[in-house]
Order: C-alpha cells, then sequence, then structure tokens
C-alpha cells in the first residue's frame, strides 16, 4: 500500500510548510497535470486550490502555454466544465487594504523578525533595502503616505536616525540603498529634508575603500554611485558631486577589466544583468555621465550596452530560459529595464536595442509562469520591466503583456493579496524577495495602465 502525503507542488503555509494532504482524488489529478505541465508550484491557502488552479489554468491559454484542451482537462478534473473562473478584481483599494494589515503589523511588532533571513550567504542588515526598512520606505513611496501610514513612517525615523555604521555598504543590503530610498521621501516632501548630518555619515559609508573589489550594481560601487547621483541632484551641493566624480572616474578606469570578467561566462545572463553584470554598469556610467556631462563616461555606457544587446539576443538563440533567466536582477527583465532608463536619458533607440526589447517582451510573455511573485527573481520583476515599457515605449501589446501577469500575481495570492515570497512557503513582508514589492510593482501597474 503507498501512503498518500499530499499534492505534488502544493504547500500550505498554515500547516508549517508540509504539502497539503486532500482527499480530493480528482483535484489530485489536476493538480498533478498542472505540475507536469508546467514544472511549476502553485501557492494553496485553504479552499482556494481550485480558484488558483482554474486562474492560472485560463491565463496560461491566453498566453499561448496552455491549450483549449489542457484547460478542458483541467475543469473536467475539478467538475468545472461551465463556469469560468476569474481572478478577483485589482484594485488601488485592495492594495491599500493589504499595506494598511501589514502597516498595523509593523507599528505593534516589538523585536519581533517580520523579515526574511538569506539562503545565499549575504550579510543581511533589518535597515537594509532588500529585506528591512530602507525596502520598506521604498514600497512606501510607490503605495503613498498618508495619514493611516504617516505614524510608520516617523517610527522608522525614530529606528533608523541616528545612522549607525552598516557592515555592508550596497544598494541593497547596506548604506547606499538606505540613502537613495530617504533622498527618495525627501523629493516628495514625505520626510523633512533637515537630516544632513545622517546624508554625510552615509556618503561616508558608501565611499569607503574596503569594498573595493565589489563592482556592480547591487552589491558595489556602481549602485553606491547611482545612490550618490540621487544625492548630488536633489541637494545641489558641490561637495556631493565631488564625491560623486571621484567615485565614478575610479570606476571608469576599471571598466575594461570588468567587461573582460563579465565575457568569460556566457552560460547564463548574469553577467550582462542589472544587479550583477554589464546592464546596471552600463545604465549607471551612461546616467552618470549625463548628469556631470562626461561625454566620455556616456560613450563606455552606451557601449556596455551595446555589448549587452549583442550577447542578449545570441543568448537566447542559443540556450533554453530558466527562473533566474528571466529575473529582474540577474536576466532579461532587468537587461529590458536597464535599456529602456537609458534611451530615457537621451542614448539614441538603435533597432537591434528595440528588436531585443520585443524578443524579450515575448520570451517573458511565454516563460513568466515559471517563477514566483517576489521582485527580484519572480513575477514582481517581470511586471516592473512592463511597467518601464509602458513609461517608455507604451504599446497595446505591453498592456496585454502586463495584464496577464499582474492577474497571475493576483491568482497566486488570492486571499487578500498576501503573497508568498520567492520559496512560495512562507510570507515575508521584504521588497526584495517578499511582499512589499509585489504591492509595489502592482501598485505601479494599475497607476500606469488604469488611470
Amino acid at each position: 500500500m503507498v501512503k498518500v502525503v499530499g499534492t505534488p507542488g502544493f504547500y500550505d503555509p498554515k500547516a508549517r510548510n508540509q504539502e497539503v494532504r486532500t482527499a480530493d482524488d480528482w483535484y489530485a489529478l489536476a493538480a498533478i497535470y498542472y505540475f507536469l505541465r508546467t514544472g511549476t508550484t502553485l501557492f494553496v491557502t485553504a479552499g482556494s486550490g481550485r480558484q488558483e488552479l482554474l486562474q492560472k489554468a485560463g491565463l496560461l491559454q491566453r498566453a499561448g502555454v496552455f491549450t483549449a484542451a489542457d484547460c478542458a482537462t483541467i475543469r473536467n478534473l475539478v467538475d468545472q466544465t461551465t463556469v469560468v473562473v476569474e481572478a478577483p478584481a485589482l484594485t488601488q483599494e485592495a492594495i491599500a487594504r493589504r499595506f494598511d494589515t501589514i502597516v498595523r503589523k509593523l507599528m505593534t511588532a516589538k523585536g519581533k523578525r517580520l523579515w526574511t533571513t538569506t539562503q545565499f550567504g549575504e550579510v543581511v542588515d533589518v535597515r537594509s533595502r532588500q529585506h528591512g526598512l530602507a525596502g520598506l520606505l521604498t514600497a512606501m513611496r510607490e503605495l503613498g503616505v498618508d495619514v493611516t501610514t504617516k505614524p510608520l513612517l516617523t517610527k522608522v525615523e525614530a529606528q533608523l536616525f541616528p545612522v549607525k555604521r552598516f557592515q555592508d555598504t550596497s544598494m541593497l543590503f547596506g548604506a547606499a540603498g538606505l540613502m537613495k530610498s530617504l533622498v527618495g521621501l525627501m523629493q516628495d516632501g514625505q520626510i523633512a529634508a533637515s537630516h544632513d548630518v545622517e546624508l554625510e555619515n552615509l556618503v561616508a559609508q558608501i565611499t569607503r575603500q574596503d569594498y573595493a573589489d565589489q563592482w556592480d550594481y547591487a552589491t558595489g560601487r556602481a549602485g553606491a554611485i547611482d545612490a550618490l547621483a540621487t544625492l548630488a541632484e536633489y541637494s545641489q551641493q558641490a561637495k556631493y558631486w565631488d564625491a560623486l566624480k571621484k567615485q565614478t572616474a575610479a570606476l571608469f578606469d576599471e571598466t575594461n577589466d570588468i567587461l573582460r570578467y563579465c565575457l568569460q561566462d556566457t552560460d547564463d545572463l548574469t553577467g550582462l544583468g542589472f544587479a550583477h553584470g554589464l546592464t546596471g554598469l552600463g545604465w549607471t556610467l551612461y546616467h552618470v555621465g549625463q548628469l556631470l556631462n562626461v561625454p566620455v563616461y556616456q560613450a563606455k555606457g552606451d557601449e556596455l550596452l551595446q555589448v549587452v544587446t549583442a550577447l542578449t539576443e545570441d543568448f537566447l538563440q542559443h540556450h533554453a530560459l530558466n527562473v533566474m533567466n528571466l529575473s529582474w536582477c540577474e536576466g532579461l527583465a532587468g537587461i529590458g529595464s536597464g535599456l529602456l532608463r537609458a534611451y530615457q536619458t537621451g542614448i539614441a533607440a538603435k533597432a537591434e536595442s528595440s528588436k531585443l526589447l520585443d524578443n524579450i517582451t515575448d520570451q517573458l510573455v511565454h516563460h513568466f509562469y515559471q517563477q514566483s511573485p517576489a521582485l527580484c527573481h519572480g513575477l514582481a520583476g517581470t511586471l516592473a520591466f512592463f511597467n518601464d515599457r509602458q513609461t517608455f515605449q507604451p504599446s497595446t501589446a505591453n498592456a496585454e503583456a502586463a495584464e496577464l501577469v499582474a492577474e497571475y500575481m493576483t491568482a497566486t495570492a488570492n486571499d487578500g493579496l498576501i503573497f508568498p515570497d520567492e520559496t512560495m512557503r512562507t510570507h515575508v513582508l521584504d521588497y526584495g524577495v517578499g511582499q512589499l514589492g509585489c504591492l509595489a510593482q502592482l501598485h505601479r501597474y494599475i497607476r500606469l495602465f488604469q488611470g
């Protein structure tokens, strides 16, 4: 006798991460069929399994991933041959209700860790943009600060200031990310522009030389330079412009060595991507070169992005895609966003890059279902690319692609927009791998596409 321990690919976070036990054999067969066709896990809360399954099957048929026969098989197995289950309406009000719940949780939390720990050997600080308070501030900028959320912003400020030294100085995990988040809210007038001492403290931290071996956007100097550029442009203070010039000049001197390093491994897209590769570096050099009026920086940024364009096209011709290849941090979504941002800052759109952007859109539409919801390596990152494209190159095709991804995300979290993290098993609040990044990108989607 075979002991049945649950339905493959389905997990219930309320059951201590154990697989869901079910006596419904037909539903189990439908679940197995979906799992075999997609190779992906579904997220299940009590009683929502059929709903999620039917919603996603319909969306995958629209995307051209499922055939009509696939959907009919699933509907027959779960006895839904005539009723088409639609995803719940995605509205700003629904997102606001979910964010208000998170706000109340954060306002009453005392010493409770609501953020994730990491499986990747990262230096995790609860003040960081990826896994903590700076990420919360980034989400709040998109989601809005009102009478409900202002007390949380005040509480976060009290927790952050005075800013103690970070172990890590980078955009994702340290001082640079916090500084960029703070300046963003200062630009919006949500935080008083009276933290000069704290900003000087953060600048001193991110211009330290003890992380000089890290050059990339996520964990190294490219991201720190972007944060400095944000501050310099906002404050218009000479000392910050001087720091930006010094840091950019040092990074520029190493770009040829970095280029050779990134071209050593062409088996994935990490070396070409935004977070850890040439896209983030190229965009940073071009953008800062424009701010500083240094044509040689702009030309080098343009050169790097042309390399990215050519090698990404070649990769797509010769490799099958996996989840990381699709992602914002290490794959197509981030590469596409970097090219779009470069166009926005002045690089003339080239035919090759426009062709690649169309190819990226097509690849993401046909493979997005492989992803978990979270921003860095998931659906919210794919939606971020479509949001960026709508900002800079709006089209009906892009709007349809964005709608597919937004509805698929909503189906994954059909119980009050409670998103699982990238493991599909827990509910961390992180901006990078949890709920806040998902809510922020969905809110941006509604703002851009639905007015």
